[in-house]
């Protein structure tokens, strides 16, 4: 069975990693469009339109089932990419408020969801905030350049840890007020690569969505267990649009991967 997952860049490599252990006789292709990252800052015309093109791709390739593993994406295109290509399963990811709900124990501590500004402007989180935090128990907030900092971080091959402490503090806190949370769910891709960051600058743990949506997937899929497990995984990216590279999955436990 071969998987497509994509994102507007290297952040949806913290989902991948999830599939990859439970789905592990997969061939599983990554698109990263980091020509267009981040799409958090994008208009959704935009996105829709950069993610045609991705799915058009895959299915040259011969793929049928489709992650799109950016909360930005899925908020914005996922609806109009079902319909446009029904013969494709896609599935999405989105900020884990519903956790709030699996986990009654969250409702007694303060949580804070952290999002781009274009996932937070869309209308399906505003609907998923209806439906699983109708009262209102988490505070939420926006983040500009968290993704595009972590993106960054990739070329130059370090974590810019002053730089993404800075934007955490001031993303959590932006009236500068020193409230405390007791954790934060990441509503970005991009964000579990720096979660100990989040401990360090606002003390608050991190709620990551990623293996959970890759546990959905993996129940959904009819896998067979026939076969070699698969140690590798096919990258490219829209800088370099021509050429699929094997990479180890090996690589993905350290930064930045490869």
């Amino acid at each position: 069975m071969k998987i497509g997952i994509f994102d507007s860049g290297i952040g949806g490599l913290s989902v991948l990693r999830e599939v990859a252990k439970l789905m592990d006789r997969c061939e599983i292709y990554y698109f990263a469009d980091r020509l267009n990252a981040p799409y958090g800052n994008k208009t959704k015309e935009d996105v829709f339109n950069f993610c045609r093109h991705i799915v058009d791709d895959f299915i040259s390739n011969g793929i049928e089932t489709i992650l799109i593993a950016c909360n930005s994406a899925t908020a914005m295109a996922i609806n109009e990419l079902r319909e446009n290509y029904p013969m494709i399963r896609f599935f999405g990811i989105e900020p884990f408020i519903n956790v709030i709900n699996l986990r009654p124990e969250l409702r007694k501590q303060k949580g804070v969801v952290l999002t781009t500004k274009i996932t937070a402007d869309s209308m399906r989180f505003q609907s998923l905030k209806d439906r699983y935090d109708p009262e209102g128990h988490l505070a939420y907030r926006v983040s500009k350049n968290l993704a595009k900092i972590i993106e960054d971080s990739f070329d130059s091959g370090r974590l810019n840890e002053e730089e993404i402490s800075r934007e955490i503090v001031e993303s959590i806190f932006p009236s500068g007020g020193k409230e405390s949370f007791d954790y934060v769910i990441l509503g970005c891709t991009h964000y579990p690569f720096v979660k100990e960051f989040f401990k360090a600058s606002v003390g608050a743990r991190s709620i990551s969505p990623c293996y959970h949506v890759a546990k959905h997937m993996a129940d959904q899929c009819v896998i067979s267990n026939d076969g070699e497990i698969v140690d590798f995984f096919y990258y490219r990216d829209s800088k370099s649009p021509d050429l699929w590279r094997k990479v180890k999955k090996q690589n993905l436990e350290g930064f930045p991967f490869f």
